[in-house]
């Protein structure tokens, strides 16, 4: 099952386990609230209307729309996308695809300018003279 399954099963049949749940990669006593696990977290929890206390703030919309997205992280976030929708939470999906939007038009534009980009020839081996 998906992280947002197993995270939505959890948050119907006992929320308080998420008062004390910590995901970071930052600090393993507590949540930043910055980094992409924090982030993701929060927005599942969000999605699912869970309070959990363990994080500094509740992720706002705002902070969804400007998710720095790295490739490593892009399904984590097509699986809130999904989960957003089937809560009929369409304002947090939103949100998301703004953030993945941006994270696609980077790697076109990365992907263009190795294109564009004249690769560098290693220099002509300088031949030896003979003895």
């Amino acid at each position: 099952a998906e992280r947002t399954e197993k995270t939505e099963k959890l948050a119907r049949s006992d929320p308080s386990l998420f008062e004390q749940l910590v995901v970071c990669w930052r600090d393993p006593n507590e949540n930043c609230g910055e980094c992409s696990k924090c982030q993701r977290t929060m927005a599942c929890l969000k999605i699912l209307g869970v309070d959990a206390p363990s994080f500094p703030h509740e992720i706002t919309l705002r902070e969804l729309k400007r998710i720095w997205i790295i490739p490593g992280d892009k399904s984590y976030w097509e699986d809130n996308i999904a989960l957003a929708e089937k809560c009929d939470r369409p304002d947090i999906a939103s949100a998301i695809r703004q953030s993945l939007f941006r994270f696609r038009l980077r790697q076109v534009k990365n992907f263009l300018i190795g294109l564009l980009t004249p690769k560098k020839r290693s220099p002509e081996p300088i031949p030896q003279a003979s003895a």
